[in-house]
């Protein structure tokens, strides 16, 4: 019986360490800003030189890659970089290359309001895992 408590006091210690890792390494915007600052500079060039016919879709390829790689490069929630979660990042992007890609709405800031979006889905993710390894805790 001895053995068995100290079992369970030995995994609560380490479910505690894995919630304590988890919030220190919660998404921080200051890790997106390279990524933000590509999506500003991308839109920008779409307002300046991206009425010209073909310009648009190629800014917004080169530059959708360009932030992909750059989001994939973030080093915030290890436990978070799952297939899924890089799948919905992948298909956010080419969504946004696609909407970037027709024509008057390349005028429309649509890569940073995608790259915020990115941001904002990183960020709920993480709380949610935070969440229920707090229940979880709660429960040992």
């Amino acid at each position: 019986m001895r053995e068995l408590s100290y079992a369970a006091a030995q995994g609560r210690i380490l479910e505690q360490q894995r919630f304590d890792e988890m919030r220190r390494n919660r998404p921080a915007f200051i890790f997106y800003l390279p990524a933000i600052i590509a999506a500003s500079l991308k839109d920008l060039l779409d307002l300046v030189i991206g009425w010209i016919p073909g310009v648009g879709f190629v800014l917004a390829v080169i530059f959708g890659t360009i932030i992909f790689i750059l989001l994939y490069f973030i080093k915030t929630n290890k436990n978070l970089l799952s297939a899924g979660l890089m799948l919905k990042r992948a298909l956010i992007m080419i969504f946004a290359i696609l909407a970037e890609s027709i024509p008057l709405f390349n005028f429309i800031p649509i890569t940073t309001a995608t790259v915020f979006l990115i941001w904002f889905l990183d960020t709920h993710a993480s709380d949610k895992q935070l969440k229920a390894l707090s229940l979880s805790l709660r429960r040992l």
